[in-house]
């Protein structure tokens, strides 16, 4: 996994939304962190795609009702990440060990977010201003007069710069 502390705190758009089905593990990448996305109704989880028995991709299981079930031993994993059930020894509770590392995930904006963090630097609301946000602020704009100029940097805030002796502060308190 890419360790950077700037980037892991953040929220990161890894799929869009409506490709998620009901019943179908995807895999996705991440800063260099393999994940699996899965959805229990309006709940989305992501985890590292990665079975603690085996290191088996969790991507290729099965979604049983609200678990998630390894394709390889067929080890049953709760929303938690937590291990619930051994085939092979049905009698046996498994350890607390026995647990997939868990990310915080959001659907926004019709799209899938995740963070890597334990505790994001903002809340995934505040990633992305609303249509409302962006009409009041006529951040279409521009001294330029370019649409598509004006466009990109909204979506590309690096490519911001002052022309004419106008500064944009359209990024400060989002």
């Amino acid at each position: 996994m890419l360790n950077d502390p700037v980037l892991m705190n953040d929220w990161h758009v890894v799929a869009y939304a409506p490709g998620l089905k009901a019943n179908e593990p995807m895999a996705v990448r991440l800063l260099e962190e393999d994940l699996v996305l899965w959805r229990v109704g309006d709940k989305i989880h992501a985890w590292r795609d990665l079975c603690v028995h085996r290191g088996t991709r969790l991507s290729l299981g099965k979604i049983q009702g609200e678990t998630l079930m390894c394709p390889y031993h067929g080890w049953t994993y709760n929303e938690a990440g937590q291990c619930i059930r051994f085939p092979a020894h049905p009698t046996q509770k498994p350890p607390a060990t026995a647990c997939v590392k868990t990310y915080q995930a959001r659907e926004k904006y019709n799209w899938i977010w995740v963070c890597l963090a334990d505790t994001p630097r903002h809340k995934c609301a505040r990633v992305l201003p609303s249509s409302r946000e962006l009409a009041a602020r006529h951040c279409w704009q521009s001294s330029s007069g370019s649409l598509s100029r004006s466009v990109s940097r909204v979506a590309f805030p690096a490519c911001f710069r002052v022309p004419h002796g106008t500064a944009y502060s359209f990024f400060q308190n989002i």
